[in-house]
């Protein structure tokens, strides 16, 4: 399993737990945005 992989299932398990998790995106102007 790749890393991206992995991250993408322990997204999956915090939100099932309700866990209240984020990440942060650079947009098309370079400037970085919280996401939920």
């Amino acid at each position: 399993q790749d890393a991206v992989s992995r991250a993408r299932a322990e997204w999956q398990a915090a939100k099932a737990r309700g866990d209240a998790a984020s990440y942060w995106q650079q947009d098309a102007d370079g400037r970085w945005q919280q996401k939920a």
